[in-house]
């Protein structure tokens, strides 16, 4: 028997994606807004990110940021290229892990682009949630085709995870680096944290678009915010079973939908899969 839910997929992903936008109520980002600063560049006219003011507040900005509390805006100054960018960006966040802002840099830098797309900067992942910039990534649903019907391979996040410990999660996810194709993400991702080889999961790897949204807060409950933009993927085990590879995942376990769909209901599984295993279980 098919398990019961409480609420449909599509209510699931709006649990998450909680940013008021502009498009379906101007009133309401309106009034969100009023709690955020405008992230820009010099030199660019759309904004990169929305800051929280409280990260605002709390930061010891260095004297090549114009702060405007009038107009909430908050602007890199004095850069012309990509590499003074990248580098006034990498002094800004270092400042922010002296005064206690940030963690210690985790020395994964991701991408960061403009409206059109274009590489803007790099910046260090711990400080990518706080910046509000939109943050890529993949994540993949594996799969057995089994005599007794289809299972899917749940890992259960490590419990030294800084993000969401002891969660379960997607088959493999990770966030792209700066310069990384996605699907050699995928494929990158999948070696380091279920052992399988390169060539299987490129040869069998299949994608299935994409899907975006934005949380409310960042990774520690604080209030910000956090777009998203995910690659999704799916592939099909034959005759081969992942085994836990650079201690990123805790346990792994093979569940039919039946068994994981409730989980998706009470919580276990990590804010980022929520709305991914609910969009890919449509297709299931």
């Amino acid at each position: 028997m098919s398990p019961q839910i409480p609420y449909s997929n599509l209510e699931l992903v709006e649990r998450v994606d909680l940013w008021p936008y502009f498009s379906k109520d101007p009133e309401a980002y309106k009034r969100h807004m009023l709690n955020y600063y405008y992230f820009f560049v010099e030199g660019f006219k759309q904004p990169l990110g929305y800051m929280h003011y409280s990260f605002v507040e709390r930061m010891p900005w260095p004297k090549f940021w114009d702060i405007d509390r009038e107009k909430r805006t908050l602007t890199l100054k004095t850069a012309t290229d990509f590499a003074g960018r990248n580098k006034l960006i990498d002094e800004t966040i270092r400042a922010g892990v002296v005064a206690g802002v940030f963690e210690e840099c985790c020395n994964e830098m991701f991408r960061v682009s403009d409206a059109n797309g274009d590489r803007v900067f790099d910046m260090d992942g711990t400080a990518l949630d706080r910046f509000g910039v939109i943050n890529y990534g993949v994540h993949m649903i594996g799969y057995v085709h089994k005599p007794e019907g289809t299972k899917y391979w749940v890992p259960r996040r490590s419990e030294n995870k800084a993000r969401y410990p002891g969660m379960l999660d997607n088959t493999v996810g990770g966030s792209l680096r700066a310069g990384e194709d996605p699907f050699d993400c995928m494929v990158r991702e999948s070696e380091e944290e279920l052992s399988l080889s390169r060539e299987y999961t490129s040869a069998n790897l299949k994608p299935y678009g994409t899907i975006s949204w934005t949380m409310v807060q960042n990774d520690d409950g604080s209030p910000g915010c956090q777009p998203q933009v995910q690659y999704l993927y799916e592939m099909e085990f034959k005759d081969i079973e992942p085994s836990i590879g650079d201690g990123e995942v805790g346990e792994l376990y093979l569940k039919t939908l039946d068994e994981a769909t409730p989980e998706r209901y009470v919580t276990r599984f990590c804010g980022f899969t929520y709305c991914l295993s609910a969009c890919q279980s449509f297709r299931m």
